[in-house]
């Protein structure tokens, strides 16, 4: 997640300022890269939702997925659960409801310390659409604090699955023709 501030990306003390993803919203939940249990990262993106198809796909449960990927589990997507969900499929709904129960409740973090006028959903869960936004926005109303919630909108970015690496890229243009980290010769004259 960036974190915009008067114009300006924020980075933070040692640049890692906006790790949304390492939010604890689940203590019981999957081991996380970073070191920590139940992180929004695997209990809520993108590909934490295909897992938890394919783990319950595996445990007999039944769904239109697995013919939408003629069996082949390992090539369930997000976006795959997301169309899943989309006509009508149970336990794809389920998946994406609990996603946007993590999900609100990092939100209601961000809503509540930063009072933001725009959050911008991007990744995964952002193919979701309108089949997430109803359950997000549901449950932000008991997560989040009802003053900052009422000034947030909550908006997916039209980047889809390139969002990540637009951002990695602007970073490094960023710090490469940023004004104030351009290092000019000094003339003698």
């Amino acid at each position: 997640m960036g974190i915009v501030i008067n114009g300006e990306l924020y980075r933070g003390a040692s640049g890692y300022a906006g790790e949304l993803g390492h939010i604890v919203v689940e203590p019981t939940g999957p081991r996380c890269v970073c070191g920590n249990y139940g992180c929004l990262e695997v209990m809520a993106s993108g590909l934490a939702i295909a897992r938890q198809a394919r783990e319950a796909l595996r445990q007999g449960v039944h769904s239109s997925i697995s013919g939408m990927v003629g069996g082949k589990l390992e090539e369930i997507t997000a976006k795959i659960v997301c169309e899943a969900a989309k006509a009508g499929d149970k336990l794809a709904y389920t998946i994406i409801e609990k996603a946007a129960d993590y999900l609100a409740m990092g939100l209601a973090t961000v809503i509540n310390l930063f009072n933001p006028e725009v959050i911008v959903l991007s990744g995964g869960l952002s193919l979701a659409g309108e089949v997430i936004r109803e359950p997000i926005t549901r449950r932000l109303k008991v997560h989040a604090l009802e003053m900052p919630l009422s000034k947030a909108r909550i908006v997916f970015s039209e980047l889809g699955e390139t969002s990540g690496a637009l951002g990695a890229a602007t970073l490094v243009l960023d710090k490469i023709f940023k004004p104030s980290t351009l290092a000019w010769p000094e003339k003698n004259t």
